[in-house]
């Protein structure tokens, strides 16, 4: 995401991608662990700002939806491959990368197919009227504003 001169980049461990996973170019980015780096593009030398590790687990695929960037705070919503994993929302402080608040999407365990189905659909925070909109299992979730 690119926002002013800060480009936010999500990325994780390389790894073939298999063609049923293909379904999901363009609307999610599948990566194993889950880390944020934002460069500065006024500053030279290319090196980051900061890196942020959001997911450690290299060993699970994550899918990941388009970031959500506003007023200093960056959202990242992960989805681990494995369906019974629990799901969340990363709030970061866009100046040096630490996660202010993790924001629960859904719990783990065991679940029917429609919970499944569901939790697969949670799309990308959105900010509005300086709210923070969340989707989660529930319901939504809303930070911010006055």
């Amino acid at each position: 995401v690119l926002d002013g001169e800060s480009l936010y980049v999500v990325c994780g461990s390389a790894r073939r991608v298999s063609g049923r996973q293909r379904v999901y170019w363009n609307t999610a980015v599948i990566c194993y662990g889950l880390y944020v780096v934002k460069f500065d593009l006024g500053r030279s030398g290319g090196q980051p700002a900061w890196s942020s590790v959001l997911e450690s687990n290299n060993s699970m695929p994550f899918y990941t939806v388009p970031m959500t960037v506003g007023r200093g705070h960056l959202v990242v919503t992960s989805r681990p491959a494995n369906y019974q994993a629990a799901t969340s929302a990363y709030v970061l402080d866009a100046a040096d990368g630490q996660t202010v608040r993790q924001i629960p999407l859904s719990g783990s365990g065991q679940q029917d197919n429609f919970a499944m189905r569901r939790r697969m659909a949670i799309g990308p925070a959105v900010m509005t009227n300086n709210r923070l909109c969340v989707q989660t299992e529930d319901g939504m979730t809303i930070l911010g504003g006055q």
